[in-house]
């Protein structure tokens, strides 16, 4: 299935409609992060152009959701992310979490109540014992299991 270019144009709008208002609840109005993908959905479709652009620039043009993810700019450019999950990054690989999985509310709390969050420093340490990841976080060692792991996209150093 492919998208006509009015289509995309339209998908574009409706992403960066969902994630600044994400960016504004999390931001201005302090939403928990895990509860931030439910409530723009309910948002994204009633909030008009001039909101989305006075929200823009009162949060200084942000180029990213809370959870990590590019907000496409008003020309319709989705900038990209680069980085890979935790799973597929080797033991000794340091680096910044660049983005979680927000399409779960669910595992996104387990991300949070780890730490596992956008911004967060990172290294992997090794395989945990139940499979998954062994990782540090600030001075902790967690296992993080695959279903987690799989979530979380890191940027190495």
């Amino acid at each position: 299935v492919a998208l006509t270019e009015r289509g995309r144009e339209q998908a574009l709008k409706l992403v960066r409609a969902h994630r600044l208002l994400e960016r504004y609840l999390h931001e201005g109005e302090g939403v928990p992060l895990e509860r931030l993908h439910g409530l723009a959905d309910g948002l994204e479709h009633t909030t008009d152009e001039a909101t989305l652009r006075d929200l823009d620039r009162l949060m200084g043009a942000p180029e990213r959701d809370p959870h990590g993810h590019p907000i496409p700019t008003a020309t319709g450019v989705l900038p990209a992310v680069e980085g890979a999950t935790l799973t597929e990054l080797a033991p000794g690989v340091e680096g910044l979490v660049v983005m979680v999985a927000d399409d779960r509310d669910d595992l996104l709390a387990r991300l949070v109540a780890l730490g596992l969050v956008p911004d967060q420093r990172v290294r992997v340490v090794g395989t945990a014992p139940r499979g998954g990841v062994r990782v540090r976080v600030t001075d902790r060692d967690l296992d993080v299991a695959a279903e987690l792991a799989d979530r979380v996209l890191v940027r190495p150093d």
